[in-house]
């Protein structure tokens, strides 16, 4: 049978854990009051009027704060605007971040996947082509892994309601949609059976806004929720000054 721990035993490691659960705690809230800050001047960089959540990881945080070296952020925000492009999601990662003379930010890697919706990219690309024979994009959604754009081709002098699925293409800032199949009276074809008779193809491509800190276009792919694309970075410095809406610095 096991002996049971006296009240005295019991009460000295409960006397003994004590500061290790008070210093955690502290930690954690040192560690939150950090991440509200941060929060508060990435929403002023990203322009948008959704707070952005803020999490700070590596333990114990206190260290880090101290020695101005941060080994995990992430930021997570919505409805992120950049030029015509808005953001429905952004979820950002930092990894390495440390004090740099300057004002400075210097930061070993960056990785970010920003979803941009159906809705926004329609918008941008909602009565593209139209240019003599070319078809107008008059919808878009997702359909298996790729992108299908709703729009109308003219053949024997009726108009005919086709889909044309295609997968994102990106070379730099450049992001285009290649045509793959198309679905057209019922039927699902490869597109070059169609697209080639077409005098003129729509336009699906558009240029991607330029990104600030050395980032760079790393991928893109075509989700339930709208087109994901990817950035990264490595060895990045970022200022510690800049304006956000209105002019005002952040």
């Amino acid at each position: 049978m096991i002996p049971r721990p006296s009240r005295r035993t019991a009460v000295v490691a409960a006397v003994a854990v004590l500061p290790l659960a008070l210093a955690c705690t502290a930690d954690r809230l040192a560690a939150d009051r950090a991440a509200d800050r941060l929060a508060g001047r990435a929403g002023c960089y990203l322009h948008t009027s959704d707070r952005p959540q803020v999490v700070l990881g590596g333990f114990p945080f206190l260290p880090q704060g101290l020695s101005g070296h941060l080994d995990d952020v992430r930021i997570s925000a919505r409805n992120v605007r950049r030029g015509e492009l808005t953001v429905s999601s952004l979820d950002a990662r930092l990894r390495g971040v440390r004090q740099a003379s300057g004002g400075k930010a210097a930061v070993e890697r960056v990785t970010a996947d920003a979803v941009v919706s159906f809705s926004s990219l329609n918008s941008m690309l909602a009565g593209k082509g139209g240019d003599g024979d070319a078809p107008r994009v008059q919808g878009l959604g997702y359909d298996n892994g790729m992108l299908a754009v709703e729009t109308r081709v003219a053949r024997a002098g009726m108009e005919l309601p086709v889909t044309v699925l295609a997968e994102p293409s990106l070379s730099g800032r450049s992001l285009d949609f290649r045509p793959r199949y198309v679905k057209v009276l019922g039927r699902l074809v490869p597109a070059e059976q169609l697209m080639k008779r077409l005098p003129k193809q729509p336009d699906l491509g558009r240029e991607l806004p330029e990104l600030p800190a050395g980032l760079r276009y790393s991928s893109a792919e075509v989700t339930g929720d709208g087109v994901r694309i990817g950035m990264t970075a490595d060895d990045v410095s970022l200022t510690a000054g800049g304006k956000g809406k209105e002019g005002r610095a952040c």
